[in-house]
């Protein structure tokens, strides 16, 4: 049932469902799972490794489950807390809802249990239901980096959120949870300012202070307030605790300047020459939103914006890789050993088959894992590129669904044998 039912997978179920599902998926690491399906029970497990969560729905409620690590003490949960208080905070916005919440010790495991029902008693509407579970959905992929956090160091949260500009701002983080796919090549969700924006914001004064005041700002003075704090990220080299503080806050910065004004973002990006820094800061948020796909394969088929291919080719090549260009974007990446990784890994899922055997055999030994190709014909590409690395242990992972406890285990199958 768990295979089959992959979130990728199903097509035989209904629409709305198959909508549900794929709201309910991780935007990062791995997809869920349908653990549940019954005339009226629905139960879908979230991917986060360590932590156990689900979504269980039946006509007019839905039950929400989120597991803190094991060994966490009761004073030692404060992710549970933010949870609580962006739920409560949240009913308040959408008034069609209520939520029961309660925290619960199970074997030594805190874990939060959130109980939404519409207010009026009636079923789910299956818009009012996409709606709630992206907003649920964008809370949990926002708050790793929260482990092992003292309640009374959130205490704050719920006050805090209850004034301008969160509500907006909030809206905009769900709504750029719906926009961002990475259904094509997944991705570590460490990697993204997204993964840890609650962390960011409800812990640390001075990124939260950067972030409002951007925010109510407005997009002209957010983007003069990114460019500061990026000129203060370059120069700050010297102290590693005050760089982590300005990293952050620029992923922050590039993070809300994408989900709230992403079109302006882009434009002002092929306009204005942007440090290596400050194009990562912002791209690593900004080119994953499908919405601006076309834009992007508009803007990167121009001479004059290079810059923005190659940061295409780095975070999002499958917008700008094609049967046609695969070739040759295979000898422009092929030079450098360690970069455009992503691009390298797409190169062979999908385009081995129109890859010289040097090409794929270049990539190959260039990325400690290897994707499998996405049909049988590119996969024979790819196994022939491995036999000439037959003294190099490699990894294979689905590009699509980066599967981290597969690939240990297959790189220590292989150590073995």
């Amino acid at each position: 049932m768990l295979a089959r039912f992959r979130t990728g997978v199903g097509s035989e179920l209904p629409a709305s469902l198959r909508k549900l599902i794929n709201i309910a998926d991780g935007f990062g690491d791995a997809r869920s799972c349908l653990l549940r399906l019954t005339r009226n029970i629905l139960e879908i497990s979230l991917p986060f490794v360590v932590h156990k969560a689900s979504f269980l729905f039946n006509e007019k409620e839905l039950i929400v489950e989120f597991a803190e690590l094991p060994n966490a003490s009761e004073e030692d949960i404060g992710r549970l807390h933010v949870f609580e208080a962006l739920a409560l905070r949240i009913v308040e916005w959408q008034p069609i809802w209520r939520v029961s919440p309660n925290r619960v010790c199970q074997l030594g495991t805190w874990t939060l249990f959130l109980r939404i029902q519409r207010t009026d008693g009636a079923r789910w509407q299956a818009e009012a239901l996409h709606q709630l579970v992206l907003w649920l959905r964008a809370l949990f992929d926002t708050a790793y980096d929260f482990s092992y956090v003292p309640n009374d160091e959130v205490s704050h949260v719920y006050e805090m959120i209850g004034h301008s500009p969160w509500p907006e701002l909030l809206r905009a983080y769900a709504a750029y949870r719906a926009a961002v796919d990475f259904s094509i090549q997944r991705i570590t969700v460490y990697s993204l300012p997204f993964a840890t924006m609650l962390a960011a914001l409800c812990l640390n004064q001075s990124v939260r202070d950067e972030v409002i005041g951007a925010c109510i700002a407005g997009f002209e003075g957010a983007w003069k307030a990114f460019y500061c704090i990026v000129e203060k990220l370059e120069r700050a080299d010297t102290d590693q605790n005050q760089w982590e503080i300005l990293h952050t806050t620029a992923g922050q910065l590039g993070l809300l300047l994408s989900a709230m004004w992403p079109e302006q973002t882009l434009m002002r990006m092929v306009q204005v020459p942007l440090s290596p820094v400050a194009a990562e800061r912002i791209g690593v948020s900004l080119l994953h939103r499908r919405d601006l796909t076309l834009t992007l394969q508009r803007l990167i088929a121009e001479p004059k914006n290079a810059v923005l291919r190659d940061l295409v080719l780095h975070h999002v090549p499958e917008i700008a890789v094609n049967a046609n260009s695969a070739a040759t974007i295979a000898d422009k990446v092929a030079v450098w050993q360690s970069k455009f990784k992503r691009c390298k890994e797409y190169l062979l899922a999908y385009h081995a088959n129109l890859l010289s055997d040097s090409q794929c055999q270049q990539f190959v030994k260039q990325l400690g894992l290897v994707p499998y190709g996405i049909t049988e014909e590119i996969e024979t590409y790819i196994q022939r590129a491995l036999t000439y690395t037959a003294a190099e242990v490699k990894g294979r992972f689905k590009l699509a669904e980066v599967d981290p406890v597969a690939i240990i285990r297959a790189i220590s199958t292989e150590v073995c044998v």
